[in-house]
């Protein structure tokens, strides 16, 4: 990605004052000149240093994100698996009770062939 660069000449050196993403899809470091001179090979690699840095803490950012979302859907999922889980449990539970009314009737048989 392209990034936009603003110098500040201090004596003899260059100062980078600012560095921003215009959203180019192109990574080149273009041809820079501060009052007329051009920089040195040390100057453009110490700014082309910078950039990288730049770019690294960007992507670790984007990367921290995405393991929040990922932990975000973790959270998710295991919610509706204990939700799950109850409605499980609340089935079982109506199930006894069903067997426990069956049974009920069964007795009611017996008292019905005793008489």
């Amino acid at each position: 990605m392209a990034r936009t660069l603003s110098l500040l000449r201090e004596g003899g050196l260059y100062r980078l004052v600012s560095l921003s993403a215009p959203g180019s899809h192109r990574s080149r470091l273009p041809s820079l000149r501060a009052s007329g001179s051009p920089l040195s090979s040390t100057k453009a690699q110490y700014i082309a240093a910078q950039i990288t840095i730049a770019a690294q803490i960007t992507i670790a950012a984007q990367i921290t994100i995405a393991a929040q979302i990922t932990i975000a859907a973790q959270i998710t999922i295991a919610a509706q698996i204990t939700i799950a889980a109850q409605i499980t449990i609340a089935a079982q539970i109506t199930i006894a009770a069903q067997i426990t009314i069956a049974a009920q009737i069964t007795i009611a048989a017996q008292i019905t062939i005793a008489s």
